[in-house]
């Protein structure tokens, strides 16, 4: 199961704080992360080179751009996998495109929803100075829409389930996470 945890904005020496678990098909082919080569060269992540991935085996699960553009996504596992296009594409495309909004990302992410396995996503542009982030989640399953995230709050995804915002004072079991409440 992957796992992701961060927050921003929530810590008095460090604006961006990430920590994550990829233990999914451990013999699939990757690239550790690097910087890479042009035009694409503000981007830092790791690759997929998986053959049937990407034509140029240039998705990724991870990334961050010179310019504080930031995705990840966990994968759905599902007995029969659905939708014909790479999810590596979904987080590469986000680093790729440093014009659009989060959000415009994500509405043509979920006008295609169907094309991709099951997926959560988060993306956000960490640029603006002024703490007005722009960050949100996104999943093509349990009927998610876009959900908007807010700097100063400690996030986390597992494989199949939600975010969940993780509090200071324990609360009821959700989704299996203890301490948490979902929020997508």
């Amino acid at each position: 199961m992957c796992i992701l945890f961060w927050t921003v904005d929530n810590h008095p020496r460090y604006r961006f704080i990430f920590a994550a678990n990829r233990d999914e098909f451990l013999d699939r082919p990757t690239a550790h992360a690097h910087f890479w080569p042009p035009p694409n060269n503000d981007i830092l992540a790791g690759t997929d080179l998986e053959a049937q991935a990407t034509p140029l085996h240039n998705g990724t699960w991870l990334g961050i751009t010179r310019t504080g553009r930031f995705a990840a996504l966990t994968n759905y596992r599902e007995q029969k996998f659905l939708g014909g296009r790479s999810r590596g594409a979904l987080t590469r495309d986000f680093l790729f495109h440093g014009s659009s909004s989060v959000h415009d990302y994500l509405k043509q992410i979920e006008a295609h929803a169907s094309d991709f396995g099951g997926f959560n996503l988060i993306c956000m542009d960490l640029k603006k100075k002024e703490k007005l982030h722009d960050m949100a989640y996104f999943s093509n399953r349990e009927n998610s829409h876009i959900t908007d995230l807010s700097p100063g709050t400690v996030y986390g995804i597992y494989t199949n389930v939600c975010v969940c915002v993780v509090q200071d004072e324990p609360s009821e079991k959700q989704h299996g996470v203890k301490n948490g409440s979902c929020v997508g």
